[in-house]
């Protein structure tokens, strides 16, 4: 006679069997594309951000340049 171990009960196998279900997987696969598109979302948006706020500097650093060679003062950052 074969006997379980110890540490799996007598549902254990049954929730072995229901591990797979089709509704599982699609969830599953729901949650792992979920992550991707936050992921690239998250990356590009990042970057876009740095883009956006780096540009800003360069715009108002070449301004007060301008400013300055104007003779209209260059103060500000």
């Amino acid at each position: 006679m074969r006997r379980s171990p110890q540490h799996i009960g007598r549902k254990g196998h049954q929730f072995l069997s229901q591990a797979l279900r089709p509704r599982r997987i699609v969830l599953y696969v729901v949650f792992v594309l979920l992550g991707a598109v936050l992921s690239v979302v998250g990356i590009y948006g990042i970057s876009a951000l740095k883009l956006y706020t780096e540009a800003n500097r360069f715009i108002s650093a070449s301004e007060n340049l301008a400013n300055t060679a104007l003779g209209c003062g260059g103060g500000g950052n």
